[in-house]
């Protein structure tokens, strides 16, 4: 629902959780007709897929490149980001979100760009503002950001957040799916649980919060009812 409504998600997790397995699968709802733009570093996302999958033509790829022994000059995450802002994707997807530019990711996806689709590598969502902050300054970025100024661009950046954990058996997992309200409380960004992972069901059960307004809103204009979800919960009892 939220992929076709046109949120921003962010993937949250250390190495080897699935980030990278889940923002494939997210990738291949988003609907045919839009323009896609993808960026990473190796190839592992594939939102082609089958015809059935949706996008099939509308997937376009692009890579960065390290300087070369031929004199080629190194291509970043950053250059590939603005170039492809130039086309005006109608969904933007950063394999996991590097360096510099993550400020300009952010940008993007707070000024309007919608399906925006990325993964950041870090513990869980209260690690990521110092996680971009360190990005940031190892890139030598061009002014000195806090932490609480990096909470409110992930705020109102991203409207869903997808936290993923690997248990100690190798069995991976979505820890919980949360809601940002745009909102920054310290230096964290404000979030409502919308579903959570019970350990006893080993699955995930829906907590009956509403969705924020405005991103209801959105939903609705796809033509879907997040309350059908809440209800549903209810029925099968699997309500927090």
């Amino acid at each position: 629902m939220a992929v076709v409504a046109g949120l921003n998600i962010l993937m949250v997790g250390p190495t080897g959780v699935g980030k990278t397995t889940v923002l494939g699968a997210l990738g291949r709802m988003i609907p045919a007709d839009r323009r896609i733009i993808l960026i990473e570093d190796t190839p592992e996302l594939n939102f082609r897929g089958g015809k059935e999958d949706g996008c099939v033509e509308n997937a376009v790829y692009f890579r960065t490149r390290a300087d070369s022994v031929e004199g080629l000059r190194p291509i970043t995450q950053r250059d590939l980001l603005l170039a492809a802002l130039r086309q005006r994707p109608d969904a933007l997807t950063v394999g996991e979100a590097r360096g510099a530019a993550v400020f300009d990711m952010l940008n993007a996806l707070w000024t309007g760009h919608r399906n925006g689709l990325t993964s950041i590598h870090a513990d869980s969502i209260e690690d990521v503002p110092s996680r971009i902050r360190m990005m940031l300054q190892e890139a030598h970025f061009e002014t000195e950001v806090s932490e609480s100024t990096v909470a409110l661009w992930i705020g109102k950046a991203f409207h869903i957040g997808v936290t993923l954990r690997r248990a100690d058996t190798g069995r991976r997992y979505v820890e919980e799916i949360t809601e940002f309200t745009g909102g920054v409380e310290g230096e964290t960004p404000v979030r409502i649980p919308l579903f959570v992972y019970d350990a006893a069901r080993q699955r995930l059960v829906c907590t009956g919060h509403r969705l924020d307004h405005e991103h209801e809103t959105m939903l609705n204009a796809a033509g879907f009812k997040y309350d059908d979800i809440v209800t549903a919960a209810r029925e099968r009892r699997e309500l927090r």
